[in-house]
């Protein structure tokens, strides 16, 4: 439900930092042992009165900085990100589909896939269960890895509605992964947005792309076959396929 959506965004927004709570309960504490003449007047109602308002204060203090922050950070990400060192446009087109650089909004996507049976069971780089604060924090962290190459994530969106529905991912350069929500499989729109990357690629021509995916993932395979990846053997435990563009 939206509404239930929208509040548990609000709350995960002001109560940003998990560490800002027990922060601002110290710095209370420590504010009335301090001020010792509420306690020795008896009046220690009051003093556990203020002491919990002066809990919700510094909280709302240490939040809003850390919050502030890390705003900062996502913006100077952002900026650094967006030069001509890139694997992939930060944004490019297929017939149905828009896939465009990782945002700081996509959270709540990442938030969805963290849920999902079947991402939990195939996708090692997404953690079961994220919040929306852990989903930001991912995505911020995800950014950064983009920054040096060595994680190039492009989300995916339906063009007529920019819905997010999955995301297509290149680690090093080399290695394919993607992730689609439940509702979206089965569609072709793994296949179009692969086929889409692989026009867009600024790399060298003739470059070599793997994907490793799980023996049991039947569905991931044979699109991985369709597509043209080649199964050449076992690496951790997984299939390993091979793409060559020098085809």
């Amino acid at each position: 439900m939206k509404w239930i959506e929208k509040t548990t965004d609000g709350i995960s927004q002001h109560l940003f930092a998990s560490i800002s709570l027990p922060i601002g309960g110290l710095l209370a504490m420590a504010f009335w042992i301090i001020d010792t003449h509420a306690w020795s007047s008896g009046e220690g109602f009051y003093a556990v009165a203020g002491t919990l308002v002066l809990t919700i204060v510094f909280t709302v203090l240490i939040d809003r900085i850390v919050y502030l922050y890390e705003v900062l950070l996502e913006r100077r990400m952002q900026l650094l990100i967006d030069d001509d060192a890139r694997l992939l446009p930060a944004c490019f087109k297929t017939d149905r589909l828009k896939l465009e650089s990782l945002k700081p909004e996509h959270s709540r996507l990442i938030a969805k896939l963290s849920a999902d049976e079947n991402v939990i069971k195939f996708v090692d780089d997404i953690p079961e269960g994220l919040t929306q604060v852990g989903a930001r924090r991912w995505v911020l962290s995800h950014m950064h890895l983009e920054r040096h190459t060595l994680r190039t994530t492009r989300i995916i969106c339906l063009k007529e509605t920019e819905e997010p529905i999955g995301g297509l991912v290149f680690i090093s350069g080399h290695e394919l992964e993607y992730w689609l929500l439940k509702a979206y499989r089965a569609r072709g729109y793994a296949q179009e947005a692969i086929m889409g990357a692989f026009e867009s690629l600024e790399t060298e021509k003739g470059v070599v792309l793997f994907a490793n995916t799980y023996e049991e993932n039947t569905p991931s395979k044979c699109l991985l076959e369709k597509i043209g990846f080649n199964l050449e053997g076992k690496y951790n435990h997984k299939d390993h396929y091979v793409y060559d563009a020098r085809r």
